[in-house]
């Protein structure tokens, strides 16, 4: 359950990795932060690689936006006007959130294993 919950909501923000030549995701060390309504990308998603970019390009921008991976909607940013960060949250799984602040992100999960079947309707 853990990895299927990991696997549909695990975020991080956009810049903040980078593909290694291993295949493996690794942090980005030019990464600085993103602006408040900076994107997010899915890491249980990768991107096919495109022939027609350089191989650089292909390392800095490897994941598919966050937003694609979930029914439109399905994810809820607001900046928390107290601290500064930016803090995301699936509709798909309650419990699930992500947080942004500079250079310094993260996620966690604290809900009781359902996914919502019902976030179309909710969406609609």
């Amino acid at each position: 359950m853990v990895q299927q919950i990991e696997s549909d909501a695990a975020v991080a923000p956009t810049g903040a990795l980078v593909l290694h030549p291993s295949g493996g995701a690794v942090p980005n060390p030019a990464f600085a932060g993103t602006p408040e309504a900076g994107g997010w990308v899915a890491l249980g998603r990768r991107k096919p690689l495109d022939p027609l970019r350089s191989a650089s390009e292909n390392r800095a921008d490897f994941l598919m936006p966050a937003e694609d991976t979930l029914p439109k909607g399905g994810l809820v940013s607001r900046v928390d006007p107290a601290t500064g960060a930016t803090i995301l949250r699936s509709l798909v799984w309650p419990g699930f959130f992500a947080f942004s602040k500079g250079a310094r992100y993260g996620y966690f999960y604290c809900g009781d294993g359902a996914k919502n079947a019902d976030v179309a309707l909710m969406l609609s």
